[in-house]
């Protein structure tokens, strides 16, 4: 779904009239989205979606850095609608060699810790829905939301 909103909205919004902050703002937006870990508003929660680049580095000064490489990346999944077998799904999460319990979302100070330190991520993808159709063993793995019991959890 995102994919087909990215390829039809975004694409245009350069073209419409839109004040520069709008547009750096869903620029950044889409930017997290394309890297794969989605900012939820007001929380120290990032939701893990599947990324559009196969390896990155984020580097800040203050906080330190941190690398996302991506196992099974299947270029497919850049098509405006994901075709079937591709690998879009992500089967698994792993932080510094740990893999996490949930493959849903990831916390702020776990990608930058501070004091200069890198963290490094694992995202394995998978092309089977089916056995991802949770975020982990337990509700504790979910991400917060209303649903959820709200975000006082973070």
């Amino acid at each position: 779904m995102i994919r087909v909103q990215v390829s039809a909205a975004f694409c245009d919004l350069c073209q419409c009239h839109a004040d520069s902050h709008s547009l750096s703002s869903v620029a950044t937006l889409l930017a997290f989205h394309l890297l794969g870990i989605y900012p939820v508003t007001v929380t120290r929660e990032y939701l893990i979606v599947s990324p559009f680049v196969p390896s990155y580095t984020v580097h800040n000064e203050e906080l330190g850095s941190f690398t996302v490489n991506v196992t099974n990346f299947d270029p497919r999944t850049l098509a405006e609608n994901i075709p079937d077998g591709a690998r879009a799904y992500v089967e698994s999460v792993s932080i510094n060699g740990k893999k996490q319990s949930s493959r849903c979302r990831i916390l702020f100070e776990e990608l930058l810790p501070g004091g200069g330190k890198h963290t490094k991520v694992e995202l394995t993808m998978t092309s089977d829905a089916d056995s991802v159709n949770s975020c982990g063993a337990s509700d504790k793995d979910l991400p917060s939301s209303l649903s959820t019991g709200g975000f006082d959890s973070i």
